[in-house]
């Protein structure tokens, strides 16, 4: 039997590797386990590194085809890279009702990186069959390799970020504490801090100062409601 090509079991553990950390997290955030939340943040780092070693891999093979080009069967790339858009897009379609999970919108946004990647095999395959051009596919296979890049390195920042217990990227502290400051009653607010529990939940603290301390049972009531 033939030895798969290094790059071919690069991906093979890079599929394997990003699949069980998104196992890893649903489960931790469904079961309530900081500690699987933790090993799929680890998974996710894992992922990143081979992400690095595929697109330079990719690199390498892409490099060697433009100076030794080889046959490619562009009506079989073609075909087989539609059948992988209908799958990406119905797998997209499945997820995009899933926004406010913090897991479903990254594997949402992955997703999106992988129509495009499909959108480029099909290009790909149409250019070969049509023109008999095969650089367009190194070219091309660079790009993907671009996307896959970009995307890890993301999911690796926000996963960091979130380790960190970093506030969410798309909340504004300095709007939400002028909103809580603004509430009658409430003198100023400091030490305002926000992080992520899990793919729902936030938890938030600070200090909050107030004009008069035998308000503060009725105040507590509508700073939650501000949060």
């Amino acid at each position: 039997m033939r030895e798969a090509l290094p790059q071919t079991r690069l991906l093979a553990a890079l599929a394997l590797t990003w699949g069980f950390a998104l196992v890893e997290a649903l489960a931790g955030w469904r079961g309530g386990s900081l500690a699987l939340l933790a090993d799929a943040g680890h998974m996710v780092t894992d992922g990143a590194a081979l992400s690095l070693a595929v697109v330079a891999g990719i690199g390498m093979e892409a490099w060697a085809r433009f100076n030794a080009p080889c046959a490619i069967d562009g009506a079989l790339v073609s075909v087989v890279a539609v059948l992988g858009l209908l799958v990406n897009l119905g797998v997209a379609w499945m997820l995009a009702h899933g926004q406010e999970n913090l897991n479903l919108r990254g594997a949402f946004l992955h997703v999106l990186g992988d129509v495009h990647g499909s959108v480029a095999a099909i290009a790909s395959g149409l250019v070969v069959l049509l023109s008999g051009w095969t650089p367009i596919d190194p070219l091309l296979s660079i790009l993907i390799g671009g996307l896959v890049l970009a995307a890890s390195l993301r999911l690796l920042r926000e996963a960091l970020h979130g380790l960190m217990d970093g506030a969410p990227f798309n909340l504004d502290l300095d709007h939400l504490g002028g909103e809580l400051a603004a509430v009658p009653g409430v003198n100023n607010i400091h030490d305002l801090h926000v992080w992520r529990l899990s793919g729902e939940r936030l938890a938030l603290s600070a200090h909050v100062r107030v004009d008069k301390l035998a308000d503060w049972p009725t105040l507590l009531p509508q700073l939650l409601l501000m949060a």
